[in-house]
């Protein structure tokens, strides 16, 4: 009876794991929350362990929780190339972004490959190297956006998306370059400092990786705070359970 008991306990502890994020799960890569508040490590709250590494960066206060602030000239999050992460099929790029400057920057992405980033004046840019596409829509200086794109690798179709809402659509894409190059949020890895730009300057969180295209209410989803309390919870309560002594 008493294994009988614990088995049912921890099932349903592991049942309650998806609520730490109510957010689309179904080929999520990678999610950086930006809540550490110190340090130099960005945890991947996905489950992947596809931690980062931050560079030249400093913690502040974000749109949720913590997050980090880029100078524009040398901050990075560094994040290693794993080829799980690599979009085969499709990818769903989505931050919470706070540009200080209206520089072309980097939000998240891979040298070579594709990304998430902004072009002069602000305006929404969606990368594949050698293929970029550059939206008539620009996002606001000095205040909050959150910031969404889709590539349908299969189609070659394209999308954008500001605070939720379908701004552009774009096909005739090309194929996305298969590199194994790292992933970066604020500047592309191994991006050349001769080149100039592309060094993003403000505030960057809740940055989150999909290797499918979502849907539009999917994205609308994304972008709703999280809450990892339940997950921290779980130690303490199965702590509880285990210190249970069982009669009969």
């Amino acid at each position: 009876m008493r294994y009988f008991i614990l088995g049912v306990v921890s099932t349903v502890m592991i049942a309650l794991l998806p609520l730490a994020w109510a957010g689309p799960q179904e080929g999520l890569m990678g999610y950086w929350p930006m809540d550490e508040g110190g340090g130099d490590k960005v945890k991947d709250a996905s489950g992947h362990g596809f931690d980062g590494t931050a560079k030249n960066t400093k913690w502040v206060d974000g749109k949720y929780g913590k997050a980090l602030e880029f100078n524009g000239v040398d901050s990075i999050v560094d994040i290693p190339y794993s080829p799980e992460m690599s979009p085969k099929e499709g990818a769903t790029i989505a931050a919470w972004v706070f540009p200080t400057d209206t520089s072309r920057s980097c939000i998240f992405g891979q040298f070579g490959g594709f990304g998430m980033a902004l072009f002069t004046d602000l305006k929404l840019k969606s990368v594949i190297w050698g293929d970029d596409w550059v939206s008539d829509v620009s996002i606001p200086k000095g205040k909050w956006s959150y910031i969404a794109m889709t590539w349908d690798v299969k189609k070659g179709e394209r999308r954008m998306y500001l605070d939720g809402k379908p701004v552009g659509e774009k096909g005739g894409a090309k194929p996305i370059p298969d590199v194994q190059n790292h992933f970066g949020i604020g500047l592309w890895v191994g991006w050349p400092a001769a080149w100039g730009d592309d060094m993003f300057a403000g505030v960057i969180d809740e940055v989150k990786y999909w290797t499918r295209v979502l849907s539009e209410e999917e994205i609308n989803q994304a972008g709703q705070p999280a809450s990892l309390e339940p997950v921290d919870k779980l130690t303490t309560l199965w702590g509880k359970v285990k210190s249970v002594r069982w009669r009969g």
